[in-house]
């Protein structure tokens, strides 16, 4: 009897343990994974949105991106410390997935924004290469200055490498360098430009000098001398006719008119030799001195001054001279005229104190 009452009581606590080792069983084999899928899904989205520039052009997002993936891993760590059965990755799935498209969303716009500048930068490229061919152009008609020579040079070398910045791929690298160097050609074109319209406005008056400075040639049967400065001319005449013309070199600053000692114009006006310096009596292998400061230019100094466009020390300077060492091709002096040592020679044994010296401009067309 005693038997037949343990069998009663043993036989429920065995079902109820084979029951709940099922039970447990089945939750342990049905128990919730986390989705690895999804997030690695989403970390491949991301990584396709840093290759697209996602980084450098819309860092935010992406920034959004990535903690959304941080935020999954986090709450996997966080349910994998939990009982299997109670575990719920629910919001791994949804953190998951608004990684994902937030990573889309990224390379998207960076897209979007990348080839917007590319369009631009190209664009740009295209002004600044235009801004500097006007350049050149414009210097080759004014025989161009050392300085303006070399920015010409720096514009150029800057092209070079701003293309080369598009090539990589710095768009906006290549589109801020690009508008600063249209912009600088832009400026360097308006000078020679300003200075052409100069040149056109005076054409007629330094035409006037020219013609009456042959015409006391040629009714004089003497020697006279037109230095036309755009052409960078030196004109021999005698009897009214042209018998030579010598390259020269002018100052630093020829195209403008002089003013003052120091701003390395060559000066125009109508002058005459004063002084023959042959050999021991010039540094410059031989020298015909002119006489500037004529009236016009004291005229010119004292209105300048007058008007505050120079200092109280300024002084008008002298010592303008056509002399030799002449021929390097470029614009050196402070305001003379420079030639060849041969075509020195040549000009000083045909010209006399006293002879004209008219310097222009120019004497021919400027458009």
């Amino acid at each position: 009897m005693r038997r037949r009452r343990h069998i009663r009581i043993v036989i429920p606590i065995i079902a109820f343990l084979v029951a709940a080792l099922g039970t447990a069983a089945l939750l342990y084999w049905q128990k919730p994974e986390p989705p690895f899928a999804a997030v690695e899904h989403a970390e491949r989205a991301i990584q396709k949105a840093r290759t697209a520039g996602a980084l450098d052009y819309c860092p935010e997002t992406l920034q959004t991106a990535e903690d959304s993936v941080k935020a999954a891993w986090k709450h996997i760590r966080e349910q994998n410390r939990r009982i299997y059965f109670l575990r719920d990755f629910a919001l791994v799935a949804r953190a998951a997935e608004n990684a994902r498209l937030t990573a889309v969303r990224a390379e998207t716009t960076a897209v979007a924004i990348q080839d917007s500048l590319r369009a631009e930068s190209e664009t740009t490229i295209g002004m600044a290469e235009l801004a500097v061919e006007q350049v050149r152009v414009q210097l080759a008609r004014v025989q161009p200055s050392r300085a303006n020579r070399s920015s010409l040079s720096t514009l150029e070398v800057g092209l070079v490498e701003v293309r080369h910045l598009h090539r990589k791929a710095a768009y906006r690298e290549s589109l801020e360098r690009a508008r600063f160097l249209a912009d600088r050609a832009s400026r360097l074109e308006e000078t020679a430009a300003a200075s052409l319209v100069r040149y056109a406005a005076d054409r007629g008056r330094w035409n006037r000098w020219v013609q009456e400075t042959i015409r006391w040639s040629r009714e004089n049967g003497a020697a006279a001398v037109v230095v036309q400065k755009i052409d960078h001319a030196v004109e021999l005449y005698q009897g009214g006719k042209l018998i030579r013309k010598y390259r020269a070199d002018l100052g630093s600053a020829w195209m403008g008119q002089k003013i003052h000692m120091g701003d390395n114009a060559t000066p125009e006006g109508r002058y005459r030799i004063t002084n023959k310096k042959g050999h021991g009596s010039t540094k410059y292998h031989k020298a015909l001195l002119l006489n500037y400061p004529n009236d016009e230019d004291r005229r010119r100094f004292a209105s300048a001054k007058r008007n505050g466009e120079l200092t109280r020390r300024a002084s008008i300077g002298g010592l303008i001279e056509i002399h030799g060492h002449g021929g390097r091709g470029e614009d050196w002096t402070q305001g003379c005229v420079a030639l060849d040592n041969g075509d020195m020679d040549h000009l000083f044994s045909r010209v006399g104190i006293g002879t004209p010296v008219t310097i222009v401009g120019t004497a021919g067309e400027v458009d």
